[in-house]
This record gives C-alpha cells, structure tokens and sequence, in this order.
C-alpha cells in the first residue's frame, strides 16, 4: 500500500453513486465544500448526478476555495491495483478469528469497488483546518452511498456509521507495504 491509502471504502457495488449524494451530506451538515471533477472549476449538475466518475476533489470553500482531499474510484474487476489491495484486505484478515473477522471476509468478498480518499497538501499543511473534522462525516456519506465497509490504517474495518466491525490492537496491523 502506498502512502495515500490510509482510508478506502470497499463496495459490492460494480456501478458507483452520484457525487450529489455525499455533497449533499456534507453541506447540509454546514460543511464548506464543493466537489471538481478536473483541476478547474466546480462539478455541474450532471457531473454532480453522473455515476460515471472517477475521481472528485472534494473542496474547502472558506475562507478561499481550496482542495483538502481526493476521492477516487477503482474497479477491483478491471484494475490490477485494486484487486491488490482487495487481496491485501483478504490476507489482512486472517491474523484475526471470530466472527467479526468473518463478517468483514465475507463483505470483502462481494466487492467490486474500492473509494479511495487521499489527503491533498492544502490539508495535510495544516493540522488544525477543520477539514480534519469533517473526515468522518465523508467517509460515512461515502459508505452510506455504497453499501460499503471503511478500512483505516492501522485502526481496522468500520461499517457505515463508523462503528468498528474488526478493530486493530497495534499499528502494525494494516496491509503490508508494496514492494518493487
């Protein structure tokens, strides 16, 4: 795994949700944000409404308009990488015994789509922007949207209220690094 996947969401679904459904979450919520689906300008209502995208900058507008983070959507069917990650997931697993261990398995199993959500610098140059605060709020939205399970680094698996299905005891449980 590399350094921008600290927080994926794994989805059963092969077809993705419209941005409008996170957005919408986020701004009635009184969260500053806006979405871009290019390095330039705001996402139009089709875009808003498409299910065909791959990736998003989700945006901080005060005190200016800003990118704070970038959401992106691979096909564990088509995308080797992603199928990388699934399998990492799958093996990760194994240190584990229960039933939770089983349940986060079995959803594993079923999915077709990873959410990935990378920290842009404007973000990570400050650790006190209130983006950070508004990190849970997203993954939920994102999980809610596609039936999804969220995996963050060196906690564990979460469901879409972010409830812990399969909680890490040290950091030294998450995927293994890549090697070359």
């Amino acid at each position: 795994m590399e350094e921008g996947d600290d927080l994926i969401v794994f989805s059963p679904q092969s077809v993705s949700f419209p941005l409008n459904k996170i957005l919408t979450v986020l701004v009635d919520a009184g969260i500053p944000a806006s979405m871009s689906v290019s390095a330039a300008g705001e996402a139009d209502e089709a875009d808003l409404l498409s299910r065909e995208w791959d990736a998003v900058f989700i945006r901080w507008t005060e005190p200016e308009l800003h990118d704070v983070l970038l959401l992106t959507r691979d096909n564990t069917d088509v995308d080797e990488d992603a199928a990388a990650i699934l399998n990492a997931a799958l093996d990760l697993t194994k240190a584990f015994e229960g039933a939770d261990r089983l349940l986060v398995e079995d959803h594993l199993r079923r999915t077709h789509s990873l959410y990935s959500v990378e920290f842009l610098p404007a973000l990570l140059a400050d650790e006190e922007h209130p983006a950070w605060d508004a990190l849970d709020l997203l993954l939920a939205a994102i999980a809610d949207a596609s039936e999804g399970m969220v995996y963050a680094k060196g906690e564990g698996f979460f469901d879409d209220v972010l409830n812990p299905i399969l909680a890490f005891e040290s950091e030294d449980d998450e995927f293994p690094e890549e090697t070359e």
